[in-house]
């Protein structure tokens, strides 16, 4: 009556298929795929589903083909929805006899200053919250990939190999190898880090989550600061991927640096209602309401000199500003015009947002460049 299949898109990484009949047994459902030839019609889609390996996903592709059937069985109607509620179980109840994985998300801010003087563009700047997700066996592959392309680079221009343990090079969009500590970095040296932040996210299948809005539509808050932070956080949290890796895996929320006056909002302070509505999570607690809480770990706190994982995060981030300011129509000095062609290759498929929804009063911005879903 039901096929769930699924195929690898890469390394714990896998796409779902949920098929069911097209004879009149099952109902049409609007706005699903177009039918295979075949007798049997292709009604979702579900991508970025995290496993440990094949047998896994065997595992989640049986639950949630028996689940299906049962839901036939008692006459309920299979949304998009249902469909979906069923995998994000089925996904959980797996890992019942396989481990489940686990992820870092790493966050970082882009937080738009204003221009000098009476500068039109003061209406448009953009506060962003960046996450990207990496499995915990690929950070230390990644990180050391990073260093050894700094090491590399910082030998080839002839420096002494010793003086990379005084003065070690960092990956920052903002302030790229600043000439005052690099004297040897030219453009070409800034724009090859950018490339090759890009070739690891998409080598690797990095996901990328992003929730942005417009600062002037946050002017009525009271600390804007703070409070930007605090809705980024738990906007972030809301994206359809996010929810779906929360799903799939442990999630270790990585953030940069510590400030008890920022530290608020999902992770922060009323971060001790979550163990409240694990605990009882029929009582309306609190302003948090997202999916799978229980698989949110304690944060991690550390200091970007020292973290390749927050730099590459740090790069991405001020990337998709680049394309902001190409959306916004204004003008790019031409080593931000080739960074924007750096951004273009960022594999939309890992990028995720919004796109388009918020919170009442608050402007999100589309992320740029990312396939709609």
């Amino acid at each position: 009556m039901v096929r769930a299949s699924f195929e690898s898109t890469a390394p714990g990484v896998y796409r779902f298929k949920i098929e069911w009949p097209t004879d009149g047994t099952m109902p049409e459902v609007p706005g699903y795929r177009e039918p295979l030839p075949e007798k049997f019609q292709v009604h979702t889609f579900h991508d970025n589903v995290r496993l440990l390996n094949e047998e896994h996903a065997e595992q989640v592709a049986h639950l949630v083909q028996q689940a299906l059937e049962r839901d036939v069985a008692l006459d309920t109607s299979l949304t998009r929805e249902v469909v979906e509620a069923r995998l994000d179980s089925c996904v959980r109840l797996a890992p019942i006899t396989t481990p489940r994985p686990a992820s870092y998300l790493v966050m970082d801010e882009t937080d738009e200053p204003l221009f000098k003087g009476k500068d039109e563009r003061n209406g448009a700047l953009i506060f962003a919250l960046v996450g990207v997700a990496i499995p915990i066996e690929r950070a230390d592959p990644i990180r050391v990939d990073l260093y050894r392309f700094l090491h590399e680079m910082h030998d080839g221009v002839g420096c002494d190999p010793k003086d990379i343990f005084n003065e070690p090079p960092e990956l920052h969009g903002k302030e790229m190898l600043p000439p005052e500590k690099f004297a040897w970095a030219t453009d070409e040296h800034r724009a090859r880090c950018f490339e090759k932040v890009v070739d690891v996210v998409n080598r690797e299948h990095l996901h990328v989550y992003r929730d942005a809005f417009y600062k002037r539509s946050v002017d009525a808050f009271t600390r804007p600061k703070e409070q930007s932070l605090a809705h980024g956080y738990e906007s972030l949290m809301r994206i359809k991927g996010v929810e779906r890796l929360r799903a799939a895996s442990y999630v270790v929320p990585m953030v940069d640096g510590i400030d008890r006056k920022l530290f608020s909002g999902v992770l922060g302070p009323r971060g001790r209602f979550m163990s409240v509505l694990r605990g009882g999570s029929h009582f309306p607690l609190g302003p948090i309401h997202i999916k799978h809480p229980d698989t949110l770990m304690d944060p991690v706190f550390v200091d970007s000199a020292h973290s390749a994982l927050m730099q590459l995060t740090d790069v991405v981030g001020y990337l998709l500003s680049v394309r902001d300011w190409e959306q916004r129509g204004w003008p790019l000095t031409p080593f931000k015009a080739n960074l924007l062609r750096v951004a273009k290759t960022l594999d939309p498929e890992l990028l995720h947002g919004h796109m388009g929804t918020g919170y009442k009063g608050v402007a999100p911005v589309e992320v740029i460049g990312a396939r709609r879903r």
